[in-house]
């Protein structure tokens, strides 16, 4: 708990990089806390301690871990306020993925401008449909058959795009 709030406290005075060693180190206290309480069934510390160290892995971006440890605060029969609460930490997981933004390389080679979508081709042959918010007829002149590098973010089930440049 200590490491905890003092990550918090550096999170808000803007020490970032301070905020995420405390954080961290309180991850890997709460994680062991949890994992001694892994086989039994002594609820609601187990539930609790899971959720807390599935939080501070999601501090951490530690996101694979922290999806490991919500399944397992689940596994283990938690009581239902505990159980909701780690269902909506891997629900708030799973939508700060989607939008966290990654990049797209290839070929832009279909554009179309009824739905504002283009298409880039890798060289593997994997055609992305992405949505261009505004700008496609400045895009498709600028970049068309061009190799480019898309930066996206998922929302839904479609990418919307952010930025594009030609690939270098």
């Amino acid at each position: 708990m200590q490491y905890a709030q003092e990550g918090m406290i550096a999170h808000q005075t803007g020490q970032q990089e301070k905020a995420m060693l405390y954080y961290e180190k309180a991850f890997e206290l709460e994680k062991q806390a949890a994992m001694s309480f892994l086989e039994g069934d002594k609820q609601p510390t187990r539930a609790i301690l899971f959720r807390s160290a599935a939080s501070l892995a999601q501090k951490c971006n530690k996101i694979s871990e922290s999806q490991k440890l919500i399944t397992l605060g689940l596994a283990g029969n938690p009581p239902q306020e505990i159980a909701e609460e780690l269902r909506s930490l891997r629900k708030n997981i799973l939508a700060s993925r989607q939008k966290r933004p990654f990049s797209i390389r290839g070929f832009l080679r279909v554009a179309d401008s009824t739905k504002n979508i283009i298409q880039i081709i890798n060289d593997a042959g994997t055609i992305q449909k992405i949505v261009v918010p505004n700008g496609l007829s400045e895009i498709v002149k600028i970049f068309w058959e061009e190799e480019v590098s898309a930066t996206v973010v998922k929302e839904r089930h479609r990418m919307i795009l952010r930025e594009l440049n030609k690939a270098s």
